[in-house]
């Protein structure tokens, strides 16, 4: 079950990605109408979320330095243009990330993962597999806002125009 988890997980990540790929730093950075972040908070809010309930809710050291947290950790919102190596870095995060986790899965370093409650969505994650099952949900959902953004900023008429 896992190992189609993980699967599943990166092809997600992946096709972030490459639906981002062609866009401008002007672009990733743009607050279209309507909306209140961009499409690259979205590529970070995915890789802090995916910190936190993982390595976090374990007892482990996350691995994005806390800048991460501050600008794209639930609650934040854009506040600066987000600079070109913000950009790729987060750009190179996506899928290396999910690697990553997987390997430090098999290798069993979750042990003290405790039970988490999910506010937003009253749901327990109780096992680290829970959260690793949740993190797909909860990329798909913000793969969701960034295809919206990126509608409202490649459509030449505004879509809240």
């Amino acid at each position: 079950m896992m190992q189609f988890t993980f699967k599943a997980h990166l092809a997600l990540r992946k096709r972030i990605a490459a639906d981002v790929a062609e866009l401008t730093p002007e672009q990733l950075n743009k607050i279209p109408k309507g909306f209140n972040n961009n499409i690259l908070w979205n590529l970070g809010h995915i890789l802090v979320v995916h910190q936190l309930l993982v390595y976090r809710v374990a007892g482990l050291p996350i691995l994005l330095d806390e800048e991460f947290v501050t600008l794209f950790g639930k609650g934040s919102k854009p506040e600066t243009t987000y600079s070109a190596d913000r950009i790729e870095k987060v750009k190179r995060l996506l899928e290396c990330t999910v690697k990553d986790l997987e390997q430090d899965y098999k290798t069993g370093v979750f042990k003290a993962y405790k039970s988490y409650l999910l506010q937003s969505f009253q749901l327990d994650l109780e096992t680290v597999e829970d959260a690793i099952q949740f993190l797909k949900v909860h990329d798909a959902i913000h793969y969701g806002y960034i295809l919206a953004l990126k509608k409202a900023i490649t459509t030449k008429k505004s879509l809240f125009s």
